[in-house]
């Protein structure tokens, strides 16, 4: 018998109990099971329509179905929702480069996003270092144009004295090549410090190169370093100084040897450079007719950094003192 008053199609009953598939008088499909009692030897069998079995699964797969299509919903509204959230700071981020980039002010902001406030601050101080490096690149630019002037300007004066004192062009591409050389000197000690200043013990030595060793060269043992604006000169002064006493002073024989010396004094608030050059063992001197060329240039640069220049004709060598204001210590000049 069946649990719907119906015989069922097929009964494939095999065994004491069991269960099949199987299709009433309707066709519908139901699923069987019986039993074999072991008084009577009778089957009971009862059959229950597969659409009521399977209503409960199909209920749970519509269930989950539901489930994920809200989480699906609910997953592209949130990433709607979080783009939202982010346009504006990334628009923001978009403005801060092309300000950046433009040479304008740029100001980091806060959006409560860690990552986003980072990459902001970020930005806004690589914009801050271009811009700083930018300024520095400009007046470096500036200074290299003043001196690259200012150093034409002195190769200028020098070949116009030097070829008005020159006797004959040779004497002038010598004279004229060597006092190049002094410049160049003046200029690798003042490279040697970044064009911050230069030592006063490098310039002399520097000029001294060309002329004798350091065996027949005195000086103090205090070192001095002086500002961009007077290394040039000095330079100057020593290798005319160098050059007379080779052509005619100590330097001229093989005994001679000259003294530098060199102190600061410190009066109502004002430094002032006193050098005095000093030659020995060379021969007689004699005070000349008219000034030379040296001469002229050391009193004329002395006279330009606002100081003076005695010169004395001693017959046992020439001596030569030269006192010249100093800038303060914010100016460039200090002791070593």
């Amino acid at each position: 018998m069946s649990g719907s008053g119906r015989r069922p199609i097929s009964s494939p009953t095999q065994g004491a109990e069991g269960s099949f598939l199987g299709t009433t008088l309707d066709g519908v499909p139901v699923l069987n099971a019986y039993v074999r009692s072991s008084l009577s030897g009778w089957r009971i069998a009862a059959g229950v329509p597969l659409a009521t079995l399977e209503a409960p699964l199909r209920r749970s797969y519509l269930l989950l179905a539901s489930m994920a299509a809200a989480g699906l919903l609910a997953s592209f509204g949130l990433a709607f929702a979080y783009s939202r959230y982010l346009t504006a700071p990334v628009a923001a981020l978009q403005e801060l480069a092309a300000n950046g980039a433009a040479g304008k002010p740029v100001v980091p902001f806060v959006t409560g996003i860690k990552e986003l406030d980072a990459v902001s601050l970020t930005l806004a101080r690589a914009f801050d270092e271009i811009a700083r490096r930018e300024k520095e690149q400009a007046v470096l630019i500036n200074e290299l144009n003043h001196r690259v002037k200012n150093t034409l300007a002195t190769v200028q004066a020098m070949a116009n004295v030097t070829l008005r004192r020159s006797a004959s062009l040779p004497d002038f591409v010598t004279s004229f090549t060597m006092r190049l050389s002094a410049l160049a000197g003046s200029h690798d000690a003042l490279t040697e410090k970044q064009w911050s200043g230069a030592s006063l013990k490098v310039l002399l030595l520097n000029a001294a190169r060309p002329f004798c060793d350091q065996s027949r060269l005195r000086m103090v043992e205090a070192d001095l370093e002086l500002n961009a604006a007077m290394a040039i000169p000095f330079g100057m002064i020593f290798h005319e100084l160098f050059t007379n006493a080779a052509k005619y002073g100590a330097l001229s024989n093989s005994d001679g040897c000259v003294a530098v010396r060199w102190s600061v004094s410190h009066d109502d608030g004002k430094s002032k450079l006193h050098l005095i050059w000093q030659e020995h063992d060379g021969p007689v001197v004699e005070r000349p007719q008219r000034k030379g060329f040296g001469t002229i240039l050391i009193e004329g640069v002395v006279s330009d950094l606002g100081g003076r220049v005695d010169v004395d004709y001693d017959p046992q060598g020439l001596v030569l003192k030269a006192v010249v204001p100093l800038p303060s210590a914010r100016d460039g000049i200090s002791r070593l």
